[in-house]
């Protein structure tokens, strides 16, 4: 931080920090204290240089490893040395958290089975720390210089504090140069003399920021003044080797500072593989922080961390280990059971087969049933053979059908649930009645994960069809009682088949491999019997059956017949059937007839399907 040019003395800058550190005040208006960041302090942080104790000597934190920068990001890194400069703001500018972390896992341990990111790719969101300025005074004074070097400015949105949903920081965002960028400060917390309970966020020393974050593998800077990498826990370029997941400080005391640092712990084991540190998995098990992530923690940010570990490419290790800590109730929360009931259900299982799913009497055991469900889709979605390879690679390749497709398998033992809310309540009583029953699914996406109401449709529809192909697979097993030998033909009608595939549309992929993972997850004697090779004939047979099933619906030519439309319309089905007139009613079932004579005959004409039509309803002719 030495050579940092200063304003001289006299000259007006409206942009020059106050001697004070600037202090965040917390809602309600209480007066903070100073934020203790002066020599104490750094005396017991750094080194301290021989004659001036409150010089500190930052080469201590200074990692022995090179950031290569592409040149997009050279440029922005120029760009924005060139307004500290230009403006003599003395701003030591730090590239915080998981830009660091990224580079460093890419460069320098990509050999170690890591997995971190592509050879190319480029990581367009930035968080940039400031050690003497707030994110929106900085992002202000850059749209300042663009506006002086005749350049557009650039919007800037502002993210405000919320302690009490573990927001903490003000933040700053702004498009800048392709990249999208958060400017915060560093950040400390502030008390009062006789209370540990911090009245204010102030802006911190590199150090205390550090201390501050999630993990030590975020807690890296990239001091874009100097081009190092800083270190400042001693612990972060440490962990990243030995792939550790940990805290810098103990881990129940980050976790209570945010909650929902716990699922972030788990999204960051699961994405890179690392192990996380004993003493994290004991504080994600604390019943404490169950309640504080139920409770602190915004459902928008809950959702937004549960849809990046679905996403992303370890989707099973990360829900395995939210069940394993025990934090499914409190991320994939459901009503009171007192207020849930089992709908009429049409899923049967075979005579002595009793369904995994449905022994769950307990939360906890449908989230381990869920995971059983997941893993075999998973499964299939990541191999396979022949059609049901085909169909699976066609779901695994776009990334919102492979979420839906893993969201209806994990919640499948929630399918058929239903929630009343209670009279009362805000949800209770829509236009002076009572609400009609909403599925659990509903209630857990919607609700709680705050997902859209696309994916609560799709999912909900997946699991519906899913049921449709479930039944269609046991009435084709009804002619397999070997279970040896070549599978009998498929002895399922275009028209069976065509109408599962119109009622789940473009979702009868993930429906179809739904089914078959809810089949493959079924047990005969219960949850304890050990797997034998029964179940393994059994679990061959059933992937034939399914394998069956897709080959068959490509040989019909059943892509697309969710768009099959009548060849009559209301109109011209009156001119056949002249009767129609005195029974408007009857054209809707006219019309469904007219789809299920298509699907019947592809290549049929319009005469013959009027002559089936004129047979069918001779009173109406």
């Amino acid at each position: 931080e030495q050579g940092q040019q200063q304003p001289q003395q006299g000259e007006e800058n409206a942009l020059d920090m106050p001697p004070n550190k600037p202090v965040l005040p917390l809602q309600g208006g209480t007066k903070p204290t100073r934020s203790p960041g002066g020599a104490g302090l750094r005396r017991t942080i750094g080194q301290q240089q021989q004659g001036d104790p409150d010089k500190l000597d930052t080469t201590s934190y200074v990692a022995p490893l090179h950031m290569q920068l592409s040149p997009e990001e050279e440029r922005l890194f120029k760009l924005l040395i060139r307004i500290v400069e230009d403006y003599r703001m003395g701003t030591t500018l730090r590239v915080a958290g998981g830009w660091v972390r990224d580079k460093l896992l890419h460069e320098h341990m990509s050999s170690r089975n890591v997995r971190s990111k592509r050879s190319g790719d480029v990581n367009v969101d930035i968080d940039i720390a400031l050690d003497n300025m707030l994110g929106q005074d900085f992002a202000k004074t850059i749209n300042d210089w663009l506006k002086q070097h005749g350049r557009t400015s650039k919007h800037v949105a502002v993210v405000s504090r919320n302690p009490e949903k573990s927001k903490h920081l003000e933040t700053a965002t702004m498009k800048l140069g392709g990249f999208s960028i958060d400017f915060v400060n560093l950040r400390t917390e502030c008390y009062s003399e006789d209370s540990r309970i911090p009245e204010t966020m102030c802006i911190g020393t590199p150090y205390e920021d550090a201390l501050r974050r999630d993990l030590t593998i975020n807690s890296l800077f990239y001091n874009i003044n100097t081009g190092c990498v800083e270190d400042w826990t001693g612990a972060g370029v440490k962990d990243l080797e030995r792939q550790v997941v940990a805290t810098p400080l103990p881990a129940l005391t980050t976790l209570r500072d945010d909650p929902l640092r716990a699922l972030r712990a788990i999204r960051f084991a699961a994405r890179f593989g690392f192990t996380m540190a004993d003493d994290l998995l004991n504080a994600c098990r604390n019943p404490q922080v169950h309640q504080a992530l139920l409770t602190k923690v915004s459902r928008e940010r809950v959702g937004s961390e549960v849809q990046n570990m679905i996403t992303a490419q370890s989707p099973l290790m990360a829900l395995n280990l939210i069940v394993y800590l025990g934090l499914g109730p409190s991320v994939f929360t459901t009503p009171a059971p007192e207020h849930v009931q089992v709908a009429g259900s049409d899923v049967g299982g075979e005579e002595g087969e009793v369904d995994f799913a449905g022994q769950a009497n307990h939360q906890h055991d449908r989230y381990q049933a869920g995971l059983v469900h997941l893993t075999h889709m998973n499964t299939l979605l990541e191999g396979g053979g022949g059609c049901l390879r085909r169909v699976a690679e066609a779901v695994a390749s776009d990334a919102h059908q492979r979420a839906v497709a893993l969201y209806a398998a994990f919640l499948w033992p929630f399918h058929g649930l239903q929630y009343t809310p209670p009279p009362g309540t805000k949800k209770g009583k829509r236009a002076g009645k009572l609400s009609r029953a909403r599925p659990v699914v509903d209630v857990i996406l919607g609700d709680n994960l705050k997902r859209g109401r696309r994916e609560l449709r799709e999912v909900g529809l997946v699991q519906e069809c899913a049921v449709l192909f479930q039944n269609m697979a046991r009435v084709h097993t009804m002619y397999d009682t070997s279970m040896h030998g070549p599978l009998p033909p498929i002895k399922l009608t275009r028209r069976e088949l065509g109408l599962v595939v119109r009622r789940s549309g473009p979702l009868w992929r993930e429906s179809l491999l739904l089914g078959l993972s809810a089949d493959l997850s079924k047990r005969h004697g219960g949850l304890g019997e050990v797997f034998n090779s029964r179940h393994v004939k059994r679990h061959l047979r059933m992937l034939a059956v399914y394998e069956a099933l897709a080959q068959t619906i490509e040989d019909y030519g059943l892509e697309g017949a969710w768009d099959l439309k009548p060849m009559f319309n209301g109109n011209e089905v009156i001119a056949i059937l002249p009767g129609l007139k005195d029974h408007p009613r009857v054209i809707a079932e006219v019309q469904e007839v007219q789809i299920k004579w298509m699907l019947d005959h592809p290549e049929g004409t319009t005469e013959e399907l009027a002559e089936s039509l004129k047979a069918k309803y001779p009173t109406l002719c």
